[in-house]
């Protein structure tokens, strides 16, 4: 065990934190390690339990002392009485369980699985955290147009939509313009009118031919 740590034994309680010890460390802790176990300790006595956590937290990080864990887990479980946080709650219990892997021989051991099993039995108590409810999702109010009179009332303007505009139909291929049998009368009427006006033109006397026929400057 290490003899600085071993000088600064307190009392082992529900009270006080015990002393840290060392057997895996070999020497003497350093003196700031000393130092900040001593400032935990008096802040431990005097009820700051937020500054007995960071004393406690150094002097851990410096020295490695497995009872310190037990110390850190100590001024956790007091800052819940005090503060009603729950996080230091949890916290606490993880540090004691941690201790109690550390140090399986502890002597603490009965009094640490005692207090583990308070905590359990606080933490079962406790109602359940709400769940987070998903935003609220408000729409965009719309704003409907005003029109102002030259006396100055407002009135909503109405808006009529206006219907969708109708394409002109394509023309239907089943009337008559449609039919082949109305384009094949049609042709034959013309032909014969040809035919008829060539024969007229014919009969006249003197007609010219109609492959030989130039023209007459005089």
């Amino acid at each position: 065990m290490s003899r600085g740590f071993a000088a600064l034994a307190v009392a082992v309680g529900l009270s006080l934190p015990v002393a840290a010890s060392s057997q895996e460390q070999s020497g003497e802790p350093s003196a700031e390690a000393r130092a900040a176990f001593d400032e935990g300790r008096t802040a431990f006595r005097l009820g700051h339990y937020d500054e007995a956590i960071r004393q406690f937290e150094l002097a851990y990080r410096l020295s490695h002392a497995r009872k310190l864990l037990y110390n850190i887990a100590q001024s956790y479980r007091r800052n819940f009485e005090v503060e009603g946080d729950v996080a230091d709650l949890r916290r606490a219990r993880e540090l004691y369980r941690s201790y109690l892997r550390e140090d399986p021989q502890s002597p603490e051991r009965a009094e640490v699985e005692g207090m583990l099993g308070e905590i359990e039995e606080r933490l079962a108590a406790l109602p359940p955290e709400p769940r987070e409810s998903p935003p609220e999702v408000h729409p965009s109010p719309v704003i409907a147009p005003v029109q102002v009179a030259e006396d100055g009332t407002r009135h909503p303007v109405v808006v009529t939509p206006t219907p969708p505009s109708r394409e002109p139909s394509a023309p239907s291929r089943g009337g008559a313009l449609g039919r082949w049998w109305f384009w094949t009368i049609a042709g034959a009427v013309v032909v014969g009118a040809a035919a008829v006006t060539v024969l007229a033109v014919s009969a006249e006397p003197d007609a010219p031919s109609a492959g030989l026929a130039t023209v007459d400057f005089r």
